[in-house]
């Protein structure tokens, strides 16, 4: 059964030690809610009940042990209850380092220390780099060990609720960066699609803009000619003459207007063509000459 990963709040309760507490301090480690907190040690068999195994579990704690890189791993799959992991340096067939990192990158919260020999800086560096945080050297009384061990437990529950913060604030960024990398992709494929809407759409605008001007245009004229006709209607009471004359003197008008239409439309075309002229002349370099 796959144990819960929530954790309560641990807190010190000052009260007077047992007389057969292995630490003899006055101040023990409780949980007020929940689960306890686990310990996986990486090292070796203890040769008898007064080893780190029985101190830990005296003082609260959940240990598992084991001496293998896959049984390690496997555990804390199987307990997430794990909050601490102390890794021995110099066990036979297998890279600390990389175990280290590999626990890490299993849960990165998780607290890792290492045990050494004292001289062992080769091995001590190469546990730093891959990820441990504290080095606790081999000696024969472990009550040292369990005591900072106890008092690494804030520090190992701060860096748990760190990462379950960094792990929330990625999630709940990723929907984002979804929507964001799928309008990119849609971008990339429909660019050209949309380049051609694009021109399709100015053709036609500009199809319809023509049309309408020239309907404007021939209502216009049309306009026009009924306004001049309005105008000839009540001339019938004039004489022959006189309304031929009247009707002469108004054609004659209105070829003036046709005509200064037309030369105006003819100029406005020559100086559209000398300003493609001076643009033409413009972009052409000038002739060199050897």
């Amino acid at each position: 059964m796959v144990e819960s990963r929530t954790y309560e709040p641990y807190v010190i309760v000052e009260r007077p030690a047992p007389p057969d507490s292995p630490t003899h301090t006055p101040r023990r480690w409780t949980v007020l809610r929940g689960h306890k907190p686990a310990i996986l040690l990486v090292d070796e068999r203890s040769p008898d009940r007064s080893g780190l195994d029985a101190l830990l579990a005296a003082e609260g704690f959940g240990v598992y042990r084991t001496a293998s890189r896959d049984s390690a791993l496997d555990l804390l799959k199987t307990h997430p209850s794990v909050l601490m992991a102390v890794v021995r340096m110099d066990l036979p067939g297998m890279n600390p380092g990389t175990l280290i990192r590999e626990l890490r990158d299993l849960h990165p919260g998780l607290w890792v220390g290492m045990r050494a020999e004292a001289g062992d800086h080769e091995r001590a560096n190469a546990g730093y780099r891959a990820g441990a945080v504290d080095l606790f050297h081999l000696s024969p009384d472990p009550r040292e060990t369990v005591v900072r061990l106890i008092r690494s437990v804030p520090w190992a529950v701060r860096l748990r609720d760190a990462a379950e913060q960094e792990r929330l604030r990625k999630e709940s960024r990723e929907p984002r960066s979804r929507l964001r990398q799928l309008f990119r992709k849609l971008a990339s494929r429909g660019a050209m699609m949309s380049t051609v809407t694009v021109a399709l759409l100015l053709g036609i605008g500009a199809a319809l803009l023509t049309r309408s001007w020239q309907e404007t245009r021939d209502a216009w004229n049309a306009r026009m000619e009924r306004i001049l006709a309005a105008f000839e209607a009540p001339r019938s009471l004039l004489s022959p003459g006189d309304r031929q004359f009247d009707r002469w003197h108004r054609i004659e008008q209105l070829e003036v207007q046709r005509e200064n239409r037309r030369d105006l439309r003819s100029s406005r075309e020559e100086q559209v063509r000398d300003e493609r002229l001076r643009d033409l002349f413009r972009s052409v370099p000038a002739p060199t000459y050897r």
